[in-house]
């Protein structure tokens, strides 16, 4: 299913790669702020792996003076 190159992955290898928690990639989830790619049958939620870091990048450069809540709405 995920490819050598890594290009699709679970939510950890995403929290660990930003720099984030499980649960906060699931609160940015929950907020609006980024989507899962898709879920496998097993209910199991997939990203893409460099889109996602991107959005979380541009994500915390914009919270840095704003809520997440406004985050979400601005993006």
């Amino acid at each position: 299913m995920f490819n050598k190159n890594e290009e699709f992955v679970k939510i950890g290898a995403i929290a660990g790669r930003s720099g984030l928690s499980v649960s906060t990639r699931r609160y940015y989830t929950e907020l609006g702020l980024h989507c899962e790619t898709y879920r496998t049958p097993g209910d199991i939620c997939i990203y893409d792996r460099s889109e996602t870091l991107k959005r979380i990048d541009e994500i915390v450069s914009i919270s840095n003076d704003k809520t997440l809540k406004e985050v979400a709405a601005a993006v």
